[in-house]
């Protein structure tokens, strides 16, 4: 059931993406768009991670395994392009805007 859930927000993070690229392209500045996908993907890769070290039990912190430089990986994925509160502080001004 974990790896249904995954998939489907791995799906949705693609989506979400393609949407902001799209935007991009035409000549937006797709803000919007931009931080849902950073915040979205970011979120998904470190639940992926978190899933697959549960999967794997001990062995899945050991430097044996891809798994221990993947998880690095994804809590750095976190902070590039700022931190997940910031882009969430940016979907809110969105919001506010429409109300």
């Amino acid at each position: 059931m974990m790896l249904g859930g995954l998939a489907a927000d791995i799906e949705l993070g693609r989506l979400i993406t393609m949407r902001a690229a799209w935007k991009l392209a035409n000549g937006d500045f797709a803000r919007k768009e931009v931080s849902m996908a950073k915040n979205h993907v970011a979120d998904t890769l470190h639940r992926a991670v978190d899933t697959a070290l549960q999967l794997n039990g001990a062995r899945g912190y050991s430097k044996d395994t891809p798994l221990e430089w993947i998880y690095r990986y994804a809590r750095q994925a976190r902070l590039v392009d700022g931190a997940s509160e910031v882009h969430k502080m940016v979907l809110s001004e969105f919001i506010e805007m429409k109300a």
